[in-house]
């Protein structure tokens, strides 16, 4: 049925998520937290979210614990680069942008994801 057509639709792109080289890079931890971009990583959580809620709905345990361990790399990373800038900046301290700490304006952009 469409239901089920739609389901593993999103799991294969959530799939497709954390198998890019960004997200393989995200497993490798904070050592490599520099070369990622944050928007991309967001957004990516953003998807891994409603994956988990669609692979537990159909009662698909691998994808959901897959994506669940995807998703907390992501909040790791995102608690991360919240913490590079100094709560006393002018602007960009809680932003989700992140390419390179001296990039604030992508931070605004991104703030409200």
């Amino acid at each position: 049925d469409q239901a089920t057509f739609v389901a593993h639709h999103v799991l294969q792109m959530c799939r497709d998520i954390v198998n890019s080289r960004a997200w393989k890079e995200l497993k490798q931890g904070q050592t490599f937290y520099p070369n990622l971009n944050t928007v991309e990583i967001v957004c990516g959580l953003d998807a891994l979210a409603e994956g988990i809620r669609v692979a537990t709905a159909i009662d698909d345990g691998d994808t959901a614990a897959l994506l669940n361990r995807n998703a907390m790399n992501a909040v790791y990373f995102v608690e991360w680069s919240q913490s590079q800038v100094s709560k006393r900046s002018p602007r960009g301290y809680g932003g989700l942008g992140f390419g390179g700490v001296q990039v604030l304006e992508q931070r605004l952009d991104i703030t409200g994801h």
